[in-house]
């Protein structure tokens, strides 16, 4: 799934290649091969092409890896101040997304429920499974640490993008 005319913020684009380690030189020939040569930060690229990288480097280097890396991005990311809390930073986690997309409808990050202690979140982002994983594991764990009743999964007997559904949906629990 690509959203035509989309495209992702470079910077997006460095973090990542930036969490590779010792995959860094495959992930940057990957992009180059989807057209994404030596990505700067402020510059814009398509999404189509950032999501065929990503899937080819799920391929090569498995999708747990995909995981690991992307949960590794959110603790780089500016969150403002006032989003002091997990649900806070959840309920803005879309704003963020949309502030490094552009170019139409790009998918979401949406909190679909809320009760205490856990969050219900949707997200229908172009991007595979393991990658949005991450994102959300990595943004429960930069608010809640190393919190050992912290669990983020994916919802049981929900839609999947592995399945070629266009929507995952994630519980997360502390």
């Amino acid at each position: 799934m690509s959203f035509p005319g989309a495209e992702v913020l470079g910077a997006i684009v460095c973090s990542f290649v930036d969490t590779m380690g010792a995959f860094k030189g495959l992930a940057r020939e990957i992009l180059t091969a989807n057209g994404i040569d030596d990505p700067e930060p402020r510059l814009w690229y398509s999404q189509r092409a950032w999501r065929e990288s990503l899937d080819e480097i799920a391929k090569k280097i498995g999708p747990n890896t995909l995981f690991q890396i992307a949960r590794q991005i959110p603790a780089s990311a500016r969150i403002p101040p006032e989003f002091d809390t997990l649900e806070k930073a959840f309920q803005n986690l879309d704003d963020a997304y949309q502030g490094t997309h552009r170019g139409g409808d790009v998918g979401h990050y949406r909190v679909v429920e809320s009760a205490e202690k856990s969050l219900k979140v949707e997200c229908t982002t172009p991007y595979p499974c393991d990658f949005d994983r991450g994102i959300v594991a990595g943004l429960a764990h930069r608010f809640e640490g190393e919190n050992p009743l912290l669990d983020v999964h994916h919802e049981t007997f929900a839609p999947c993008k592995k399945q070629g559904d266009a929507v995952c949906v994630y519980l997360v629990h502390w």
